[in-house]
């Protein structure tokens, strides 16, 4: 993050793309190299409302078995890499943020579970990222 100040401050765009490990059990981009399945994560809840929940929310309900502890990792990382985008929110810093790139290909975790658990994540990530977290600084590539 303190390289794309940087970089800003020199007349820089920032661009920033995430290879995100899985979230949970053995840690890797790749599909082949995890034992992480995205679509056994998700939970019957409403989206939005997962998306909202705050720190003591997902506790109680992965306490209550209403998501996985795969669920909760994902919703920390997300968390995580929100509070290092919003150092540059606050200096209004915008970023050309590509989260979860190529995943038509199958090959990295967050798409080989095909389209649809995908585009779950994908939405999860903007909602919580712009809703939760207030980021309106990263313009999202897909």
């Amino acid at each position: 993050i303190g390289a794309c100040e940087k970089w800003s401050a020199l007349g820089g765009i920032v661009g920033l793309c995430w290879n995100w490990d899985a979230p949970s059990g053995i840690s890797s981009i790749w599909a082949d190299e995890t034992d992480f399945s995205l679509s056994d994560t998700i939970p019957e809840m409403n989206l939005s409302e997962l998306a909202l929940m705050s720190e003591q929310e997902i506790a109680s309900a992965l306490e209550n078995n209403q998501i996985s502890e795969e669920c909760a990792a994902i919703l920390r990382d997300i968390d995580s890499v929100s509070e290092a985008l919003k150092r540059l929110s606050d200096k209004e810093i915008p970023v050309l943020w590509r989260p979860l790139p190529e995943a038509g290909g199958g090959w990295y975790w967050w798409g080989a579970d095909g389209a649809q658990s995908y585009r779950w994540l994908w939405d999860l990530l903007y909602q919580r990222m712009t809703e939760y977290h207030q980021l309106h600084n990263p313009l999202l590539i897909w």
